[in-house]
């Protein structure tokens, strides 16, 4: 009894080890089996579906097939995604798909009314990827820029523009002053101001009812013949604070008042000059027909004087005999030498 149980005991376990064997071999077999025939199944179904589209397109010619396509939105990348430069790979375009309808752009917070989108240039560096950024289109200014070139009208004179566009030359008028006349340091045309720096050759020429002339710090040069003809001008008085030119008794001097520049023609009666004089050409005198003698210091180191003649210092030799001077002058002791042109305005010794 005991031995036929343990002989079923023996066969159960037997049975069972291949009944496990045979699901152990026999799954993988089964697996296989499946996706084969349903891969055939697939190819078969593809193909007759082709063929029917096929002659379903061929029987009806004018009818289309539609295709669905998915519409994509296009998300423009932005130029730094981060402020350490990390961005997703790839181009920012995305791929046209057949049949798919457009989709318009969302407007960009970055186009100007025009629409026309404007690039961005980062304020510096450090800013890429932050806010903070400049339009690069740079607007022009309400004013114009001053030109370079040209002729301006201010009260009464004219005014050449210089090449720098930003001083002008004094250069003549527009109707002859009269009495006394300040030139300006500066004039306006319009929002635009302009230094006057010089006055031009022959600036004042004729004006034969000027009596008086006031030059401003600014005057750096004066041209030839600015005063000629100016019968009545009797005196040129200097800013202190110009840096080129001063003036002494009426009379126009360098700064440092030793070259006499010009004395006015209508200049009358005696003419002191500063103890700094060292040069005063004979010329500047000759259309002086009021100046009726020199007069200067014992401290002048260039000139002496005597019966209001001017002389070297020495009196050796007579320099200017004034046109205003008497008829009859007499000359000093020590005179050995009359220059050129002492007597001018057409007198004779």
């Amino acid at each position: 009894m005991q031995q036929k149980s343990r002989l079923k005991e023996l066969g159960e376990k037997a049975l069972a080890m291949v009944i496990s064997f045979l699901l152990v071999i026999g799954s993988p077999i089964g697996l296989m089996s499946e996706p084969l025939a349903f891969a055939d199944d697939a190819e078969n179904n593809a193909a007759q579906d082709a063929n029917s589209a096929t002659e379903e397109s061929a029987a009806n010619p004018q009818e289309k097939v539609e295709v669905p396509a998915q519409i994509i939105q296009e998300v423009p990348i932005a130029k730094n995604d981060s402020a350490d430069g990390e961005g997703a790979p790839g181009s920012s375009e995305t791929p046209e798909v057949p049949g798919a309808s457009a989709v318009p752009e969302a407007p960009s917070d970055r186009a100007d009314a025009s629409g026309v989108i404007n690039d961005e240039v980062p304020l510096d560096k450090n800013s890429v990827g932050k806010p903070g950024f400049i339009n690069s289109e740079v607007p022009l200014g309400q004013e114009s820029a001053k030109p370079n070139a040209g002729v301006l009208m201010f009260e009464g004179m004219t005014y050449t523009l210089r090449p720098d566009g930003q001083t002008v030359v004094l250069t003549g008028y527009t109707a002859a002053p009269k009495g006394d006349v300040v030139v300006p340091s500066v004039i306006s045309s319009g929002s635009d101001v302009y230094e006057v720096t010089a006055l031009g050759e022959n600036a004042f020429s004729s004006c034969a009812e000027m009596t008086g002339l006031s030059l401003p710090a600014s005057i750096a040069h004066i041209g030839n013949g600015a005063f000629e003809g100016c019968a009545q001008l009797a005196s040129i008085s200097v800013n202190e604070e110009n840096t080129a030119f001063s003036s002494c008794d009426g009379l126009l001097y360098d700064k440092q008042q030793q070259a006499l520049v010009h004395c006015p023609e209508g200049k009358t009666g005696t003419v002191r000059l500063p103890d700094s004089a060292s040069s005063v050409p004979a010329e500047a005198f000759a259309s002086c027909a009021l100046v009726e003698a020199f007069e200067i210091g014992e401290e002048n180191q260039a000139f002496s004087t005597y019966g209001g003649l001017l002389y070297n210092k020495d009196r050796s030799t007579l320099l200017i005999c004034p046109v205003g001077a008497p008829e009859s002058v007499t000359l000093a002791p020590e005179t050995r030498t009359i220059a050129k042109e002492s007597f001018g305005g057409g007198r004779i010794f």
